[in-house]
């Protein structure tokens, strides 16, 4: 069994796979990146790291024991990724650059942004290159991330503009900072650990406007709560454009 990392084609200063479909394959770890998406030498402050990029490329029913994931610095570009079994949730860097990553088949999903770095430090540096980055490379995308036919127990999207993923909305709920001030979690409308109350939350805590998140599962122990709150939130208009 051997690492996703063993598949990219190295030079001294990037790693890329490209073309490549994988099929039912094993790998010790999916842990892809964190990448440097610059030329070196402008900054160079971790200089293990790479230019790293996957393109055109697929992961079909493949499987890993280990990490899960695509980290910031990042860039993925029409691949595709479907019912990837993992130890634990796929999670995604908002700090990665997607441009046409379709997500499909059975499994959970989680993008959020990285802990932000003490003021001054070289991580913080580093930050704000990949955010700078990520401004100028996102201006010509107009799809980050495909997930409509995504089967997922659980999905959780914070950071990411809506309008760039396309989704099932029968499936999936926009979220939105205002709504902590323009919703009372206090009223007894909404139990202590309300699942909707969570990941609003959620977008305070990432300091993000906005996210996407599943339906709650019917598997989960408080989803009748859950739905009599969604039930609530859509009659005082909090959600009346949307429907189940």
């Amino acid at each position: 069994m051997f690492s996703v990392n063993d598949e990219f084609v190295h030079t001294a200063d990037d790693q890329k796979i490209n073309n490549r479909n994988f099929l039912k394959t094993k790998f010790q770890n999916f842990n892809i990146g964190p990448g440097i998406p610059w030329d070196k030498k402008e900054f160079d402050p971790y200089p293990w790291l790479k230019k790293t990029e996957i393109t055109n490329s697929s992961f079909i029913n493949c499987q890993t024991n280990g990490e899960c994931a695509i980290r910031g610095g990042v860039s993925v570009k029409n691949v595709i990724i479907e019912s990837m079994k993992c130890s634990d949730v796929l999670t995604i860097s908002t700090n990665a650059l997607l441009d046409n990553l379709v997500i499909k088949g059975k499994m959970d999903l989680w993008i959020k942004p990285d802990e932000p770095a003490q003021q001054g430090s070289k991580k913080n540096d580093y930050q704000n290159r990949i955010a700078n980055w990520l401004s100028e490379s996102q201006k010509e995308i107009n799809c980050f991330l495909d997930i409509r036919d995504l089967e997922a127990g659980e999905v959780d999207i914070y950071g990411i503009p809506i309008e760039k993923i396309k989704y099932n909305p029968e499936k999936m709920i926009p979220i939105y900072s205002k709504w902590n001030k323009e919703i009372d979690w206090t009223s007894s409308k909404f139990h202590v650990g309300s699942y909707w109350k969570i990941r609003v939350r959620q977008l305070s805590t990432y300091n993000v406007t906005c996210g996407l998140v599943s339906m709650p599962s019917k598997n989960d122990k408080y989803y009748a709560e859950a739905m009599e709150e969604f039930k609530y939130l859509t009659e005082i208009g909090i959600l009346d454009n949307l429907h189940i």
